[in-house]
């Protein structure tokens, strides 16, 4: 028996993963997907806020510690337009931003700076409502 499969459509895949994660997505924290047993919640929750990562990295607030001086800093990733610098908002093009993005909790980074190359921890990610 042959059975066809349709090609499947990455952009229509995606529309659809994004609409069963933003349904799922409570603020604070997520809940499973409608109809799933309960063993299965744990597993799908965590999967719903990694997919919410995945397509919603802009917003993202951080904490980064200097590997030298130890000092702590809390930025906030946003669009090029909203960037403001007393309220730790910092554009998704700063050398810093590209750094981070991508990067996992405990990472390691450096940061090409224009006063020189700084390596930091990160120490804190988390996702605003």
């Amino acid at each position: 028996m042959n059975i066809e499969i349709a090609p499947l459509d990455p952009q229509a895949l995606r529309e659809q993963a994004r609409h069963v994660l933003t349904l799922n997505d409570r603020g604070h924290y997520t809940v499973p997907t409608h109809g799933l047993y309960p063993f299965q919640w744990n597993w799908d929750s965590c999967l719903t806020a990694l997919g919410k990562k995945a397509f919603d990295e802009d917003g993202a607030w951080f904490e980064i510690e200097h590997c030298e001086s130890g000092e702590c800093q809390r930025y906030r990733i946003v669009g090029p337009d909203e960037t403001d610098a007393k309220a730790g908002h910092i554009s998704v093009d700063s050398p810093l931003a590209r750094a981070v993005l991508r990067r996992r909790l405990d990472d390691e980074v450096e940061v090409h700076l224009p006063a020189g190359p700084a390596r930091y921890f990160i120490i804190l990610v988390e996702y605003p409502d």
